[in-house]
């Protein structure tokens, strides 16, 4: 096994990649020769995410912190994945024999953040936008930047016909609910999930949070907040698999997390706007719109600047490590 002080700064490093809703559903193992990464199906999302595949994009997010990292430190790594869903398999082999491998976006991990509060009005030049859409692609993933314009626009209908059918929907808000930490305390207990602070919105506690977003959000309440954080952002990236499988949702989080490093390195903050692609009508609606042939759309960010916003709490190290033998 690698000695526990590597392991340990190495899980370290994969646990700060972004998870829906902040589950963090994740665990390590630490085997003779490298790294286990397995999913935590018990962190699932079954309203929003039924097929689980955002809970693989998040898997893949940490695996390539976990890529970034091991070079970083002077490894080699090999990859092998096998399996789906419950038998998924991410075994990572670590050589240490390699000499360290320099990544500008290693230094990014600690600083990346998925900013939920509104953006300035600065747009982000083309050539920036064109930068970031050339990040590489894992294979079978696709990525296509979108400006603000009439493309965007029609895109925007769709994510408020995405956020009135999830609002609408009392299933969907209690499972919504049932991760918002409503204060500073909950979140710091808990470890997860999504900070009340996070969202700009002021500490409540758990009884009255939650009587606001069951009885006083609407859809048309959120209609209105979405208006303003779109109006606000200087551009969008939609991500697309070839295939809608588990390896392919997996590589989709990897290419994801390298370009949310991209943009934290120049000064670009991004955040989920994912409503239209996690209703299935709607998001057929958003490939059409596209014009995609063969490729479903499964990821849709909103990009712009803005001030850094607190961090979301990440669970102990202890939690995510799984100290079962392997077999």
């Amino acid at each position: 096994m690698i000695n526990e002080t590597t392991y340990l700064q190495l899980v370290r490093h994969a646990s700060r990649a972004p998870s829906s809703h902040n589950t963090q559903p994740w665990k390590f193992r630490n085997l003779e020769d490298g790294i286990h990464l397995l999913p935590d199906l018990s962190r699932s999302l079954p309203v929003v995410d039924p097929d689980n595949h955002a809970l693989f994009i998040s898997l893949g997010c940490a695996l390539e912190n976990l890529l970034i990292a091991a070079r970083q430190l002077g490894h080699s790594v090999q990859v092998d994945l096998q399996g789906e869903q419950e038998s998924c398999d991410i075994r990572v082999k670590l050589d240490t024999t390699a000499s360290p491998e320099t990544d500008p976006l290693f230094n990014q991990i600690r600083t990346r953040q998925v900013t939920k509060g509104a953006y300035d009005e600065t747009p982000i030049e083309k050539h920036t936008l064109q930068k970031l859409g050339g990040i590489g692609r894992e294979e079978g993933v696709d990525l296509r930047m979108i400006g603000k314009g009439s493309l965007a626009d029609r895109l925007f209908t769709l994510v408020i016909e995405g956020s009135n059918l999830q609002f609408g929907n009392r299933a969907f808000l209690n499972e919504l609910v049932s991760w918002i930490r409503f204060s500073r305390g909950e979140a710091m207990k808990k470890g997860d999930g999504i900070w009340n602070a996070t969202m700009g919105l002021p500490g409540t506690g758990r009884t009255i949070g939650s009587f606001i977003m069951k009885h006083l959000v609407t859809p048309a309440s959120e209609a209105k907040r979405w208006k303003k954080l779109f109006r606000h952002s200087g551009g969008y990236a939609i991500f697309t698999v070839k295939e809608h499988d588990t390896a392919s949702w997996i590589r989709l989080g990897q290419t994801f997390q390298r370009f949310g490093l991209e943009a934290t390195r120049n000064g670009i903050r991004h955040a989920h706007m994912n409503m239209p692609l996690e209703e299935p009508t709607v998001r057929k609606k958003v490939a059409e719109t596209v014009g995609l042939t063969g490729e479903i759309p499964l990821l849709l960010l909103r990009l712009g600047y803005a001030e850094h916003a607190p961090y979301s709490f990440r669970r102990h190290l202890y939690s995510i490590i799984d100290d079962k033998q392997n077999k």
